[in-house]
């Protein structure tokens, strides 16, 4: 079970901008939207093939008080890292949230 003690990483939450790009589409940017305390655990490292490269991933779980705006459209940030978030667990007084680091 997490205590609030066990929260001891703070990331900043980035909410999706989208802007209209003059040609039909959007140009998509991500700006702060608040910060957050979490509990961050590394979880896997995988191997992918992107374009003939192979690019490590790392996945993480993050527990975080729950707050109903989180979303799989928000990303977190700590310091210069950024973790997508890939799925988001209702465990009642916190969230459970599978990141992964985005490279590059």
């Amino acid at each position: 079970m997490t205590a609030a003690a066990d929260l001891s990483t703070r990331l900043v939450i980035e909410a999706p901008h989208e802007v209209p790009d003059g040609a039909g589409g959007v140009t998509r940017t991500f700006v702060d939207a608040g910060r957050l305390w979490a509990k961050l655990a590394p979880l896997a490292m995988d191997a992918r093939v992107i374009a003939d490269s192979s690019l490590g991933v790392l996945t993480h779980r993050a527990t975080v008080r729950a707050r109903a705006e989180l979303s799989t459209a928000h990303r977190l940030r700590l310091g210069a890292r950024r973790f997508r978030i890939r799925a988001v667990r209702d465990a009642g007084r916190f969230l459970e949230l599978l990141l992964e680091e985005e490279r590059g």
